[in-house]
């Protein structure tokens, strides 16, 4: 897929590619997903310098960080030269940025969502019901609000989602009842233009940018408990990081206005948020 087919027709809007990571190194860790929102003139620059720097080598950050598959042998002073200037390629065209995460050890038994009948409670419920899917939800969320909060349309986001990812059905499934709802607070809650879900081939600068802040977001929730500072690749992403504790745990936002937005949730604090949703989806 080029990436100019994850735009509407007109080219206009943005695209956003959601990537996971899960902190395998703990026990019931961390899991992340985020993304960027790219417009498709910035895409395609942004693409050019991304496969002009790592010529053909595939970024995930997990084989960067450990050196291994395509950065195998690769010094640490390299290493850190190619994130930094990946990282310098995100900045330079990307338009928003989100991110999410929870520790499954805290909410992975929460789910799926028992079903009632009630249809609206029911289609979030099958939409949400695993720790990726209600990742993909907040980050969708936060997207949304930063289109509509900057002047943009309830319709002006594609969201992309890379085929395998484990608890996709369930994604896929709720993104199409929301393609297809005739309430339209469903919509507007993402600015979703639609959903589309397909290979990594073409799409390279949207998912691997994605990989690199999915990555960073997660590794800065370990680092903060343990007392460590913020790294400087994810500190760049937001353009300087303001953090602030709320009602589900933690939410940082970009020192820049309408930039970028990451929030883990803990305890059972998504079932507060869940209950919210509903009331934010309801029909008149």
């Amino acid at each position: 897929m080029m990436v100019a087919n994850c735009f509407p027709t007109d080219g206009g809007g943005y695209a956003v590619a959601l990537r996971a990571y899960f902190d395998g190194s703990v026990q019931n860790g961390v899991f992340s997903v985020a993304g960027f929102a790219f417009g498709l003139d910035q895409a395609k620059k942004a693409s050019r310098e991304w496969n002009k720097l790592h010529n053909g080598r595939v970024l995930h950050m997990t084989d960067l960080h450990n050196r291994k598959r395509d950065f195998a042998g690769l010094s640490p002073e390299e290493g850190g030269r190619l994130l930094t200037e990946s990282v310098s390629i995100i900045n330079r065209f990307f338009r928003f940025g989100a991110a999410a995460s929870c520790d499954i050890s805290e909410i992975g038994h929460h789910f799926p969502i028992p079903r009632t009948g009630h249809v609206i409670r029911d289609a979030l419920a099958g939409g949400i019901s695993s720790p990726y899917a209600w990742c993909c939800h907040t980050v969708m969320h936060h997207i949304g609000s930063l289109v509509l909060d900057t002047g943009g349309g309830p319709n002006d986001v594609t969201y992309i989602f890379e085929t395998g990812d484990h608890g996709q059905g369930a994604v896929k499934e709720y993104v199409r009842y929301v393609e297809d709802s005739n309430a339209p607070g469903f919509r507007n809650l993402y600015a979703m233009n639609g959903a589309q879900f397909a290979s990594k081939d073409g799409l390279e600068v949207l998912l691997q940018s994605g990989d690199i802040f999915s990555w960073e977001w997660a590794k800065h929730i370990l680092r903060k408990r343990d007392g460590l500072h913020t790294r400087p690749s994810l500190d760049a992403i937001f353009g300087g990081l303001q953090e602030a504790p709320n009602k589900y745990g933690m939410t940082s936002r970009s020192t820049k206005p309408w930039r970028v937005i990451a929030s883990h949730y803990e305890g059972d604090s998504w079932g507060r948020g869940f209950a919210e949703l509903i009331e934010q989806v309801k029909t008149p």
